[in-house]
């Protein structure tokens, strides 16, 4: 079995615009998809919790995709299950306060990618930059604000192309 795993953001929902479409696009490739239900569960800690108790054991690959604090678990998760692909819209990196715990957020086994829109005004840029610069990770900047949901056409096919790679792996 191939898995795509959404975890959406903190004020996000499990069947969001962003997850309806990239899961269809899953679907579309030969993957299950599924969506974590984080409503009401305010701490990234027990997200992470939350999302590593959900992940059968077996499975033949493994994509985990996060929006924006979504990210975050999906990367904290990741360092613990080393899955094949991490897929990342503006997620909540490089963060500067009490709430996010881990600040070394990277998973060296993993194929990742981030989307980030240039408009963004809760994480900037500049921090997404800096952070996919540290760790030679490929950045797509688009014309669109957190949400990125202006220009979800054009990241259907970026995580179309991802899942192409993953599967390659």
């Amino acid at each position: 079995m191939k898995l795509v795993v959404f975890s959406h953001g903190k004020e996000g929902t499990p069947d969001g615009i962003k997850i309806k479409r990239l899961s269809n696009v899953a679907i579309e490739k030969g993957w299950n998809a599924i969506s974590i239900d984080y409503r009401g569960i305010y701490d990234p800690e027990k997200r992470v919790k939350k999302l590593l108790n959900f992940i059968p054991e077996n499975y033949e690959k493994i994509v985990l995709v996060g929006s924006s604090m979504g990210g975050y678990i999906s990367l904290v998760a990741g360092k613990k299950i080393n899955p094949d692909g991490i897929f990342l819209l503006a997620p909540a990196v490089m963060i500067e306060n009490e709430i996010y715990c881990e600040k070394e957020l990277f998973v060296e086994k993993s194929l990742i990618e981030v989307v980030h829109g240039y408009k963004d005004s809760i994480i900037s840029v500049d921090k997404i930059f800096n952070y996919c610069k540290k760790y030679s990770i490929p950045l797509h900047l688009i014309d669109d604000e957190h949400r990125l949901l202006r220009c979800i056409d054009d990241i259907e096919k970026i995580f179309e192309n991802f899942l192409m790679r993953v599967d390659l792996i």
